[in-house]
């Protein structure tokens, strides 16, 4: 049950940083999203973030999947899935909310500035 309390801490300190756009997350497709994470002596921790959406109705809740790959060196690889431990749900749901909304936003951004810059130097 400890464990489960850091975890849950974990996601909602990595919820605030991507609140405050600490993290910088990509966007693989619109149900993927991916952060790496680079440490001192250039040892990369890859964090994929990804919804899988119900297969049909009467439709249980999306699975919320959150993988940890890579690190220091012999750091085990993991996975947080919001079927396996529903208790996840809750904040996976909301982080992906969160990443998923800063993604449309500099999406937003991006294109508005190819759109003003469409027509410089005519």
């Amino acid at each position: 049950m400890e464990n489960n309390v850091i975890i849950q801490e974990v996601l909602n300190q990595i919820i605030q940083k991507t609140h405050e756009k600490k993290i910088n997350w990509t966007s693989v497709n619109p149900n993927v999203f991916r952060w790496v994470k680079t440490e001192e002596g250039a040892i990369k921790t890859t964090v994929t973030l990804q919804k899988i959406p119900s297969p049909a109705p009467p439709a249980i809740k999306e699975n919320y999947v959150l993988t940890i790959q890579g690190g220091p060196k012999g750091t085990p690889s993991t996975q947080l899935n919001s079927v396996a431990d529903q208790s996840y749900w809750n904040s996976l749901r909301e982080l992906f909310q969160e990443v998923s909304n800063e993604s449309l936003r500099i999406a937003s951004e991006k294109q508005a500035e190819v759109i003003k810059n469409l027509l410089k130097g005519l």
